[in-house]
């Protein structure tokens, strides 16, 4: 009877380890901008488990900072913060890495809002609240998209 409950166990941490671990997703290193930091540990804990490196940042001045002085693969963005808009941060970011693969995060699913992120150059949406496997299937589909062209056309991008 221990067995079938170790093998149980076993089985039911394997599935959620698969969740979690991203199965076949490429390793990749990740700037995130979140100014709740539960939801930004919660990001943090969710991406590293699925293999990648994150690093979490609370203010756009931040944000920039790390992004000017470091290449990431990723760039993860809420959109409502405290001093700045995550919009303008992805028009900044543009700015000195004009490749840049970018996801908003935002509460905000209104037509008007999605065309503005589409206009910013970025690659992918997620509304909250989003699920673990919401993220990081978004995660993995932006890293897919081939980025090695800096004059890439915004206006047609994956959304």
């Amino acid at each position: 009877m221990q067995e079938e409950v170790e093998s149980s166990i076993v089985s039911s941490n394997s599935i959620s380890a698969g969740i979690l671990t991203g199965a076949n997703s490429p390793r990749a290193r990740i700037l995130h901008i979140e100014d709740d930091a539960d939801t930004r540990e919660l990001v943090k804990f969710i991406l590293v488990h699925a293999g990648h490196e994150v690093v979490g940042v609370e203010t756009c001045n931040e944000f920039l900072a790390l992004a000017k002085a470091h290449r990431f693969d990723l760039y993860l963005i809420d959109h409502t913060l405290p001093d700045g808009s995550g919009f303008t941060l992805c028009q900044q970011l543009r700015t000195f890495h004009a490749d840049s693969r970018i996801v908003v995060c935002s509460g905000w699913v209104t037509p008007n809002h999605t065309m503005s992120a589409s206009q910013c150059g970025v690659e992918g949406y997620l509304t909250k609240p989003f699920t673990p496997e919401e993220l990081l299937d978004e995660v993995k589909r932006v890293l897919k998209i081939d980025r090695s062209s800096a004059g890439v056309d915004r206006g047609r991008n994956e959304m």
